[in-house]
């Protein structure tokens, strides 16, 4: 049920709005004001985030994040945050490098335009004159997908009570945190990391994504031969020596382990190398491998992925301080 509604972000469902109307020109003209050298750069951001949708993103309608939208624009008249004389600025592109690398947080790097943000920037900074209304897309995209992403990582992008879960929503003021702590951070990545949960289990699990989506950008493994009712030390076994490759590869099994000469059979150090997977995995440390074993030896490195991205994302739900 997780797994359904992470396909789903909460951002994603609302349909396109309609183009925007005079009323809110006029209230645009209003905010900003009358004077000022960005006048058009800033006009053009305040329709937009009235619009509250931008065709260049991925999830392009956020009316969700309109409210946050204006709060994070409004007491600067809808100023450009992300831009210096058209050109990003380093908390910008800070900012970016979290949205590309979202998968190390176990999010999703499209949610919040990861692999568009290269083609954005080459469009606002590989020109001598940039208009108006590509800074200002170039700007609200990259605020909408900062409150997406800080609220993800601090939330979760999914409410606790959509998957019956009875944990009630964190609140927690995004467009503050990213006006406040993000936007003059000369460290943004540290002071994003602030809002992810403290709980060490947390970092392990981080920890353990990262090994696993490495070893399976690797190639997952080739299925082991089946086991006749339990598979027991001292016995032989034809899909010993995958079954050591394999363990090698997940960490159970030292690489400088010496294994039976023999080389079908399953005793030594592979057997201590099973005993600690199972201990890993939560059965009965034996080294017998029968079915349970059998099948979370056989599990695919994609369903680990998915599982620690699961993970980490119930403890987003946890309140802070547990």
């Amino acid at each position: 049920m997780l797994a359904a509604a992470l396909l789903w972000p909460q951002y994603s469902t609302a349909p396109p709005s309609q183009p925007v109307i005079p009323p809110q020109a006029t209230a645009c003209d209003l905010l900003i004001g009358a004077g000022g050298e960005d006048i058009a750069l800033r006009r053009n951001i305040c329709l937009l985030v009235a619009a509250g949708e931008l065709a260049e993103m991925r999830w392009q309608n956020f009316s969700r994040w309109q409210p946050q939208a204006r709060q994070f624009y409004d007491p600067v008249a809808y100023s450009a945050a992300w831009t210096d004389n058209g050109w990003p600025t380093p908390q910008a592109r800070a900012l970016i490098d979290l949205f590309e690398h979202a998968g190390k947080k176990g999010l999703q790097a499209e949610d919040y335009d990861g692999p568009r943000w290269l083609e954005r920037m080459n469009k606002i900074t590989g020109h001598s004159a940039v208009s108006a209304s590509d800074l200002a897309a170039f700007d609200v995209a990259l605020t909408i997908s900062a409150l997406r992403y800080l609220s993800d990582l601090h939330q979760g992008r999914v409410n606790p009570a959509d998957v019956r879960f009875g944990l009630p929503v964190k609140t927690f003021d995004t467009a503050g945190f990213l006006r406040n702590q993000v936007l003059l951070s000369g460290d943004v990545k540290s002071a994003v990391g602030k809002l992810e949960p403290a709980y060490a289990s947390y970092k392990r699990t981080l920890q353990a994504l990262e090994s696993y989506a490495e070893l399976l950008r690797q190639g997952e493994d080739a299925p082991l031969p089946p086991i006749a009712n339990i598979l027991v030390p001292g016995k032989t076994y034809p899909g010993a020596w995958a079954l050591a490759q394999k363990l090698r590869r997940l960490g159970d099994l030292a690489e400088d382990a010496q294994l039976p000469a023999q080389a079908d059979l399953y005793a030594g150090e592979l057997v201590v190398a099973v005993k600690n997977f199972q201990q890993r995995h939560g059965l009965k440390p034996d080294g017998r491998i029968g079915d349970e074993t059998f099948q979370q030896l056989s599990t695919p490195l994609a369903v680990r992925v998915r599982q620690l991205e699961l993970a980490l994302e119930r403890f987003r739900w946890l309140p802070s301080g547990l």
